[in-house]
């Protein structure tokens, strides 16, 4: 099971000026990579943060098999969506 850390972080320069709120995440499963995610809300997405922090819980996970980094991959998706070789390869 992954286990999430949640805390709040302060916004000095909100974006757009109406998101004002930041709240930082850290996901990690023992002997793997942590993911860390901020995420912005204004005042009516503030009120709905623990929804939106439900429906992450359910979107990220990892797998059991060992994944290995593939640069000729990494190149071929980069060229496909970025137009160019930035990547690797």
């Amino acid at each position: 099971m992954p286990v999430q850390c949640i805390y709040t972080l302060p916004v000095d320069d909100p974006y757009k000026k109406g998101y004002v709120y930041c709240t930082g995440v850290v996901i990690t499963k023992k002997d793997r990579v942590g993911m860390a995610l901020k995420m912005y809300f204004t005042d009516s997405g503030k009120k709905k943060e623990s929804r939106y922090l439900r429906s992450l819980r359910k979107k990220i996970w990892y797998r059991n098999d060992e994944w290995k980094y593939d640069a000729d991959i990494v190149a071929r998706t980069a060229q496909k969506y970025y137009g160019e070789n930035t990547f690797g390869g």
